[in-house]
């Protein structure tokens, strides 16, 4: 996971972010509704290193998370995946603690047998054993 923020923001400045770091800050989080997990592990992060998150903005679209960052609106979070997509004036820097990854899942019909299904669940499989490795 990384954080996503204006260029000029102090944190900024630092090789990584760790959750405590986030404290008072304003936050741009996935919506609950779509993400119901994601925002459960982002409290429980948060009440680990003793305080609440300051929710100021939902976005379900990176984009959206990254220009809502550059404008100011606060600090989001989006996956190493759309890091090319971050705009000039907008820095990302890994989260280091509890957040850092995150579980990952896929929903299919195990009745639907395709070459494209199967070629998605290799690499899926590939990808991740890389990272257990």
């Amino acid at each position: 996971v990384l954080v996503c923020m204006p260029a000029g923001h102090p944190l900024s400045r630092r090789a990584a972010v760790r959750v405590a770091d986030l404290r008072g800050e304003p936050l741009i989080v996935f919506p609950q509704a779509h993400g119901p997990e994601l925002h459960r592990l982002l409290l429980e992060a948060c009440a680990a290193e003793g305080f609440q998150p300051l929710v100021a903005e939902t976005a379900l679209e990176p984009e959206r998370v990254m220009a809502l960052a550059l404008a100011g609106c606060g600090i989001g979070f989006v996956t190493q995946g759309v890091a090319a997509l971050a705009p000039p004036g907008v820095a990302l820097r890994p989260l280091r603690g509890p957040l850092e990854s995150l579980p990952v899942a896929i929903a299919f019909d195990r009745d639907a047998r395709t070459p494209a299904l199967a070629a998605l669940l290799d690499t899926a499989r590939d990808v991740l054993s890389r990272r257990a490795a």
